[in-house]
């Protein structure tokens, strides 16, 4: 450790100290991860990124000639050694005040010391608005060090209002384009776009990082065959394909826990805000159902409202499920065929908040083999959860986007049709309990 090195990390600390901020603290305001702030600190990550640094000295409210020396101190190297030029760091912000999913880092983490012959892979799954594109661009930041020839990114357009996934020709050209192939150079074929992808990648130390696909087809032409890299994967579908072929590790996001859902608050509103009102904090937490997505939504009314009292910032969602988390459940639900759609707004007038294929084959009128088959097909793109054998359940607020979806495209008569079935059913049914 050269000694503008230690002096840097010793300017940091002293402006952490000097701000009253801890380290982790700093990280959350920052949008950086913990382990980075500690590193520069003790000089281990020896050149930061330039937008990391702007981002600590935005977080200690560095201005004038202050911010300046700092920034000038971060870029100080070592006489006769310059940065690697023209390495992608694509990586898209941190989400700020991050919090929880411990356990989910370290199984991302694993990824770095895995053997193998090709890439070593991990899926993150979900239901929309679990925080899967956070965990993954936590995780990127925290280890971008460890890939040193960059960091590739591409948002593959999965789940886009749009309707039409990135196709594959196009992820070839723009991780081309940031691996430095002038426009003019680039093959025209598909097939050789992708096989000068891979030979720029070979041997290379790099981070690839494909948000938001909609299927193994589009993400396997776009998987790295040097054992190098890494490879992370974002998607509401279950990619089933890539565990079974290519080994890939999935991680399934659940809620946060309560005490990570109010660390969210805390960290968005300041402690002070929740201490105000510790009644109203539970019933924000009760009203997200502790979804990142429902979270961060009522988390920004409440900032941009601060004059209102904390109690009343949840209302809009114990109605109608509020407008950001509808548009991010419809991504999802106009892809389903319209069999499956129907069984997804069908399994919300069911009383219990889990079901058997029975209980929803009475309410659509069709074989339970049927009802079985598109439960999970549901239950493949985190529309439903499983909640044990032949089991299912619906989260509360896709249960109330669900019913919405009821009301408006079928009849009322239909619905009571359907109840009156499931009614019959269960009459029928030895009484064991709802299935």
């Amino acid at each position: 450790m050269g000694d503008d090195d230690k002096g840097f990390g010793q300017r940091l600390r002293a402006a952490r100290l000097a701000a009253g901020l801890s380290q982790h603290r700093l990280a959350q305001r920052s949008g950086l991860s913990l382990r980075m702030i500690s590193d520069l600190e003790r000089g281990r990550t020896r050149w930061p990124y330039r937008d990391s640094v702007s981002r600590i000295a935005d977080a200690l409210e560095l201005d004038g000639p202050p911010r300046a020396q700092f920034v000038v101190a971060a870029g100080r190297r070592p006489a006769g050694r310059t940065p690697g030029t023209g390495a992608p760091r694509q990586l898209p912000p941190a989400v700020p005040y991050f919090a929880g999913r411990s356990r989910q880092l370290a199984a991302l983490s694993q990824l770095l010391g895995q053997p193998g012959g090709a890439a070593a892979i991990a899926t993150i799954g979900g239901m929309a608005g679990i925080g899967k594109t956070a965990l993954a661009v936590q995780w990127a930041h925290q280890v971008a060090a460890d890939f040193p020839d960059g960091q590739l990114y591409l948002d593959l357009r999965g789940f886009d209002p749009s309707g039409t996934p990135m196709p594959v020709a196009e992820a070839a050209r723009g991780f081309l384009t940031a691996l430095g192939v002038p426009a003019g150079q680039l093959p025209s074929a598909e097939h050789a776009q992708l096989g000068l992808y891979r030979s720029l990648l070979a041997g290379k130390r790099m981070l690839v990082l494909l948000d938001n696909a909609h299927d193994v087809a589009q993400v396997r032409p776009l998987l790295p065959g040097s054992p190098t890299c890494r490879v992370v994967v974002t998607s509401r579908n279950q990619l089933a394909g890539l565990a079974a072929i290519e080994a890939a590790r999935p991680v399934v996001l659940d809620l946060l826990t309560w005490d990570d859902a109010r660390e969210v608050l805390a960290g968005r509103l300041g402690e002070a805000k929740l201490a105000s009102d510790p009644d109203a904090v539970g019933r924000i937490i009760d009203a997200s159902a502790r979804l990142p997505l429902a979270l961060s939504v009522i988390a920004a009314r409440a900032a941009t409202r601060p004059h209102v009292p904390l109690g009343q910032v949840p209302a809009d969602l114990t109605g109608r499920v509020g407008a950001d988390l509808r548009a991010a459940f419809s991504w999802s639900y106009r892809h389903l065929e319209p069999t499956t759609a129907r069984v997804f707004r069908f399994a919300s007038l069911h009383p219990a908040a889990e079901f058997g294929p029975a209980a929803i084959a009475a309410l659509t009128a069709q074989p339970v083999a049927d009802a079985e088959r598109e439960l999970d097909a549901l239950a493949g793109v985190c529309m439903i959860n499983r909640a044990g054998p032949n089991r299912y359940a619906l989260h509360e607020l896709l249960g109330a986007y669900a019913a919405e979806l009821a009301s408006e495209h079928d009849r009322a008569a239909d619905q009571r049709a359907a109840l009156a079935r499931l009614l019959n059913y269960y009459l029928r049914k030895p009484p064991t309990g709802l299935r």
